[in-house]
């Protein structure tokens, strides 16, 4: 029996070794841990960030910096940063076609295009236009400073996807935790010498530092072959405008926008303390999902490889194995963080515990959104930007509605606001996934 029982460890000993050498020599482990590293402290610092704002600002001071620090992720949401996953595939792509270094070339112009003419937009709006739309007369002069950045900061999240298309994922992983300790700092300092807008002053800093290092960093990374501007082809590559690029952009000019009129919303029907603890349910619910969106960005590359190859069995046996792994951890996620949901919102001060059933509504959605973030990897891929951006017109309509009803009808605008949005993910996930089995079965 001894002797058996070591043979029987033994060999147990080996299997695991050997499961543990594959994990360490697959690159998608090594792309995952590389991203998690870096991007993943740099979300935590993030969030250290979020503690000390919101301990040393009044919830209504942290209210009108979150307002303007979501216009301005809103701005470069419609701009450039959806557009970082197509920058990852047009990436991945150039070794195989030259095309797609043409589609990268078209998708960079139109979204500096697309910058240039809000930033002037932004600039041009009237003081009392904004302070109707914001609420407040005290950011104005600081929407304008976005504009004239905004040309320059749509590069940040265009070379992000680009570096994660080439596997430099321990490159943008450095990037974004020295730009977020350099967050850290210049908030703490800002917030030190001049309150509130000391803190809105080193937000626009980080984000311009931000692009100047990710600006530094691509012009030094070499391309392992040589690209040569053609002109013909580049005007061949232009119908890809149509096809891909202009629906991925209609796409985040409804969905980001959508979430600001929410906002707004919320502030009208409530007041900005109450866009204060949104702001700090969602920073608790997108911390939840942090590490499967890492593995999507690291995935996508390899999905997309996989595809081009059309290796089409092993793609969607990897996607029903994920699909069964993050659906398991959406659950148990929401159900952890809604147990200890007085606790964490402690963290941010007294003031917020009172919304603990906001944040008991927001977790129901997170394990349909772990799935979206893993299937819409598929539909980019398999470019069904189309069917994307019909989707989300659909989902963010209803979530609109549904939440201007509930708001009329009285009810508590932060429980509103979470409960109906839930409604419209559910609404979301359901054609994502026909789409998604409709792939499968066509491939």
């Amino acid at each position: 029996l001894v002797t058996v029982r070591y043979v029987l460890y033994k060999k147990q000993k080996n299997k695991k070794r050997k499961m543990l050498n594959k994990l360490q020599n697959s690159p998608i482990a090594r792309g995952f841990t590389l991203t998690i590293l870096g991007s993943g402290l740099s979300k935590l610092i993030i969030i250290i960030l979020t503690f000390y704002c919101t301990n040393r600002l009044t919830k209504s001071e942290f209210g009108e910096y979150s307002l303007l620090r979501n216009t301005l992720n809103m701005v470069l949401c419609v701009c450039a940063l959806n557009f970082s996953s197509l920058c990852t595939k047009f990436t991945v792509e150039i070794k195989t076609s030259l095309d797609s270094y043409y589609r990268l070339l078209i998708l960079t112009a139109f979204s500096l295009s697309v910058c240039t003419l809000l930033g002037f937009f932004l600039i041009l709006l009237p003081s009392n236009f904004l302070e109707s739309v914001i609420g407040t007369s005290n950011l104005n002069s600081y929407v304008k400073i976005i504009g004239l950045l905004l040309p320059a900061l749509m590069f940040q999240p265009l070379i992000e996807g680009i570096l994660k298309g080439l596997m430099e994922f321990k490159t943008v992983g450095v990037l974004q935790i020295i730009s977020s300790l350099f967050f850290l700092v210049s908030t703490i300092v800002g917030i030190h010498l001049n309150g509130l807008n000391g803190a809105i002053v080193s937000m626009l800093l980080y984000y311009s530092f931000y692009t100047l290092i990710s600006l530094y960093t691509i012009w030094k990374t070499k391309p392992d072959i040589q690209l040569h501007f053609e002109k013909s082809k580049f005007k061949e590559n232009l119908p890809v405008l149509s096809s891909m690029i202009i629906p991925v952009f209609v796409m985040s000019f409804i969905e980001a926008p959508v979430l600001w009129i929410s906002q707004l919303m919320l502030a009208h029907y409530s007041s900005t303390e109450a866009v204060s603890s949104m702001t700090i349910i969602l920073q608790i619910k997108n911390f939840t999902i942090l590490i499967p969106s890492y593995f999507f960005s690291t995935f996508m590359a390899f999905a997309g490889k996989m595809s081009v190859k059309k290796e089409y069995p092993s793609y969607f046996n990897k996607f029903s194995r994920l699909i069964r792994l993050f659906a398991i951890y959406g659950v148990s996620v929401a159900i952890i963080i809604s147990m200890m949901g007085n606790l964490i919102l402690s963290l941010y001060g007294k003031s917020y515990v009172s919304d603990n059933t906001g944040l008991i509504l927001s977790n129901i959605s997170i394990p349909l959104l772990v799935l979206i973030g893993l299937i819409k990897i598929d539909l980019i891929i398999q470019e069904h930007q189309k069917q994307l951006l019909y989707i989300s017109i659909g989902w963010n309509i209803i979530w609109l509605i549904l939440f201007f009803v509930a708001l009329e009808y009285k009810a508590m605008p932060l429980h509103a606001f979470f409960g109906t949005q839930f409604i419209g993910i559910l609404f979301q996930f359901s054609l994502f996934w026909t789409i998604y089995n409709n792939d499968r079965n066509r491939l």
